[in-house]
């Protein structure tokens, strides 16, 4: 993938797109994680969400029974 978007950017470097190519490029990578994180952060809050709704549905003291041990 680098060496791809190296030679992309040879390609257009006589036409003097360079500044604008360059920040499509580096903005393509941070775009990205920032994706990865709003998916990573969704996922979270909806295991938390799961979490505490079971926890709520349990009485206080069958979480954990003698049974399971």
């Amino acid at each position: 993938m680098f060496f791809a978007g190296l030679v992309f950017i040879r390609s257009f470097a006589p036409v003097g797109f360079g500044r604008a190519l360059g920040s499509n490029l580096f903005g393509a990578p941070v775009g990205g994680r920032l994706e990865l994180l709003s998916l990573v952060l969704v996922a979270a809050l909806l295991y938390l969400a799961s979490y505490l709704t079971l926890r709520v549905r349990e009485p206080a003291g069958k979480i954990w029974s003698q049974d399971q041990a």
